[in-house]
């Protein structure tokens, strides 16, 4: 014979595990860093050419946010780097 406190622990422990078919299912979504700098909507990435050098004698180019640090685009001079024997042309956001 069980006294009354383990049945009603046994029915609250029934009811605290037992799921709801109806509730509503919460997702997060991924922040869109990709877009907007650091993952805050509405917020444009501020963009700055760096200079990482030569390479065979050819330059090479970066363009980071100076806000999240992340690494927006890349250009080389070189054509292994580039699709295609020449290269491909130099964008306007390079700085010389």
């Amino acid at each position: 014979m069980s006294s009354d406190w383990k049945e009603s622990a046994i029915r609250r422990r029934d009811i605290r595990h037992t799921a709801v078919p109806d509730a509503p299912v919460r997702t997060h979504a991924k922040k869109d860093t990709r877009r907007w700098c650091k993952g805050k909507e509405g917020r444009e990435h501020t963009a700055k050419c760096f200079a990482l050098g030569t390479r065979g004698g050819r330059p090479r180019f970066e363009l980071i946010c100076t806000t999240c640090g992340r690494r927006l685009n890349y250009w080389s001079s070189s054509p292994w780097v580039n699709a295609g024997p020449k290269g491909r042309a130099k964008p306007d956001w390079v700085d010389t």
